[in-house]
């Protein structure tokens, strides 16, 4: 992209941003959202149906430890595994007679079920405190500034409700995940499964043995002699006088 593209698309922008605030609603919103909260929502916090909350940026820490732990358990484990799976790919042995494939992926959705679980628990914790508090925080929401709660109400006991079920029904989809795939895989999803993972596994142990057999039989080049270790080259006729 040339500069007279890049000028050409942000005077666009500049004109786009231009039109919409000249849009009645829009530049209301807008305009509404400079203001104070206090002013905003100077009706309902004065009936009593909203309250403000205070900035907590304590929170915010919190979050920032647990993201560091949380990538930290994960950098680790996931070095550990390596280094495990490159022995069992040495040997073609397995964790309890698998093989790495299945055992790199049983590993890779366990922690992505460890990633899903935990913020799961964010979002059940945060939905158990605004039941109890009694007081719905309007999102999207920053508690390192002070923001508007709004009691709560039928419909807003509702609308959590659903955000929850939605949740639940996301993180039961990702725990079904690898049954999904192994069903596209064509493994079938009955008692025979066992069985067929059995079978599976021993056809990629063999392809593993079979692979080590050749790399056996055709080994790399190898390494060039030094000049203090070669054997000295036959004398040709012309050395000699």
């Amino acid at each position: 992209m040339d500069t007279d593209d890049k000028v050409i698309l942000t005077g666009l922008g500049i004109a786009l941003l231009i039109f919409l605030l000249l849009i009645p609603k829009l530049r209301q919103a807008y305009l509404n959202s400079k203001r104070p909260l206090a002013e905003r929502y100077a009706d309902d916090l004065s009936a009593g149906r909203a309250i403000i909350i205070p900035a907590n940026p304590s929170n915010k820490i919190k979050a920032v430890i647990q993201v560091v732990a949380l990538g930290t358990a994960f950098l680790l484990l996931r070095r550990q595994l390596h280094l495990y799976i490159a022995h069992m790919e040495q040997t073609c042995a397995g964790f309890y007679g698998w093989n790495s494939v299945f055992f790199v992926f049983g590993s890779y959705f366990t922690m992505v079920y460890i990633v899903f679980a935990w913020m799961f628990i964010i979002i059940l914790r945060r939905h158990r405190q605004v039941f109890r508090d009694g007081y719905a925080p309007l999102w999207p929401y920053d508690t390192n500034k002070a923001h508007i709660a709004f009691k709560l109400t039928p419909k807003i006991k509702l609308k959590w409700h659903l955000q929850l079920g939605f949740t639940t029904i996301v993180l039961i989809y990702c725990l079904l995940a690898p049954f999904f795939m192994l069903h596209a895989s064509r493994f079938t999803l009955d008692h025979t499964l066992p069985q067929q993972l059995h079978t599976f596994n021993d056809r990629l142990q063999a392809d593993c043995r079979k692979d080590l057999h050749q790399q056996s039989l055709n080994p790399t080049s190898p390494p060039t002699p030094s000049p203090a270790t070669s054997p000295p080259n036959p004398a040709t006729d012309s050395t000699h006088p």
